[in-house]
């Protein structure tokens, strides 16, 4: 049987969300108690700013 092979479909170059920022951003999966959570939803929904950006505004200032 011959194969035939479409033009369209797949994926393309230069297609998805671009990055933010000047840096490439990795995944975090963490367990934290649900009180936790909130005062990060809280306090980044208070700042105007995403969770995730919250987190490396506190990790910046850790002195370890």
């Amino acid at each position: 049987m011959e194969e035939n092979k479409s033009s369209w479909g797949g994926s393309r170059q230069g297609a998805g969300r671009k990055p933010k920022g000047d840096s490439p951003r990795v995944m975090l999966g963490v367990s934290i108690p649900p009180e936790v959570k909130q005062k990060l939803v809280d306090r980044a929904k208070e700042l105007g700013i995403s969770v995730s950006e919250l987190i490396v505004r506190l990790a910046e200032h850790l002195d370890v």
